[in-house]
């Protein structure tokens, strides 16, 4: 009886230790998702800013 009891206690901490480490891994790729989503946006704000500046550097600029 004892042997059987902690037969199931040694499997339900292995389940336990094998879900923490799948919950792991899934934060983690979000976070590396959430990071790539991030500098997209950056880069496409960044891309437009440049646009803007460069039309505004013509508009500015004295004539010759």
């Amino acid at each position: 009886m004892a042997l059987t009891v902690g037969l199931i206690q040694a499997g339900v901490v292995g389940w336990g230790i094998r879900y923490m480490i799948r919950m792991s891994e899934r934060r983690e790729q979000q976070h590396a998702d959430r990071h790539d989503e991030t500098l997209r946006a950056l880069d496409q704000q960044h891309t437009s800013t440049m646009r803007a500046l460069e039309a505004l550097i013509e508009r500015t600029a004295p004539s010759r």
